[in-house]
């Protein structure tokens, strides 16, 4: 007997096209899945942030994921610059060297002198409220910053190159990991510079003396007292050396004055467009008296006094 044709219902007709297009779909959300797994798998670096690429076409600005500006208004205007002052090391990030992505990096033992030319960039919300690499807390509204090598922490000024706006800032974090850029800013640096909307831009960055309230203090004290035993034409002086750097004329004041009562000065003079800083001690009544700090300078020395 000849079995009938049955004619196939639509179910039946669009059964195995449905099939294909379910195996399509799954496949491509397994490839999305994979892909968003590996562009966010960077990791933070002692509970900070590192630089990740910028992944086109997340928004119109080319913010990495899920950062980005804070979701309020923050009145700029109503934060002041970070104020220098003396603090410790912070008892995290200063070891003197790590590895971030197979990368070794060195911590510097001071930021006396630091001054870079480079490319800023800046992070957001993403990482707001997290730990920075020295243990504080980064707030988008602070004026913060990070630094591969800086001390944390340490002090900045920082010159946008582009439009001449300066801010200071903390730097109390490690970052950017991207050998293109020098500094990481807060999100509030960034804006008061004018660098939100482009994301970098080149910048100065000059590290601040924290000890400048210190220095000072030394050299008053030292005209003071210098000020207060002059005796006119009867006075002879050590001169113990000019410098170009003042770090090095107070480093030689500290040493002088372990050996002798005497008062020991530091004064700025200016040659050729240049400054330097003279280191004198004194007043020696006569050439005698001066003798056995001389011997003593010489026997460490610490350079070579003439009398003046």
């Amino acid at each position: 007997m000849k079995t009938r044709f049955q004619p196939m219902t639509p179910c039946q007709k669009w059964l195995p096209l449905c099939a294909i297009l379910i195996c399509i779909a799954l496949t491509g959300c397994s490839s999305t899945g994979s892909s968003q797994k590996q562009s966010a798998s960077s990791t933070g670096f002692f509970g900070s942030k590192i630089w990740a690429k910028i992944v086109p076409n997340k928004n119109p600005y080319g913010y990495f994921e899920n950062d980005g500006p804070p979701d309020y208004n923050i009145n700029l205007d109503s934060i002041p610059d970070a104020t220098p002052k003396d603090e410790p090391l912070a008892r995290y990030g200063n070891m003197p060297s790590y590895t971030v992505n197979g990368k070794n990096y060195t911590t510097m033992k001071t930021s006396n002198g630091y001054q870079a030319e480079g490319y800023a960039s800046w992070y957001g919300k993403k990482w707001h409220g997290r730990k920075t690499s020295s243990g504080e807390r980064y707030d988008v509204a602070g004026m913060t910053a990070a630094h591969r090598s800086l001390p944390l922490p340490t002090y900045v000024k920082v010159t946008n190159l582009t439009n001449g706006k300066k801010v200071v800032v903390k730097v109390n974090d490690r970052g950017p990991f991207h050998s293109s850029r020098i500094i990481d800013l807060s999100y509030a640096a960034a804006a008061k510079l004018g660098i939100v909307a482009q994301g970098t831009a080149k910048v100065m960055v000059e590290a601040i003396s924290t000890s400048i309230k210190a220095e000072q203090s030394i050299i008053a004290k030292g005209e003071s007292l210098f000020k207060a035993s002059k005796q006119a034409a009867k006075e002879r002086y050590l001169q113990l050396g000019s410098f170009s750097i003042r770090e090095n004329a107070l480093s030689l004041v500290k040493d002088i004055e372990q050996l002798t009562n005497k008062p020991v000065q530091v004064s700025s003079i200016v040659k050729e467009n240049q400054s330097f800083y003279q280191v004198k001690v004194g007043p020696f009544v006569t050439d005698d008296d001066a003798q056995p700090l001389i011997q003593s300078i010489n026997s460490l020395g610490l350079g070579k006094p003439i009398l003046t």
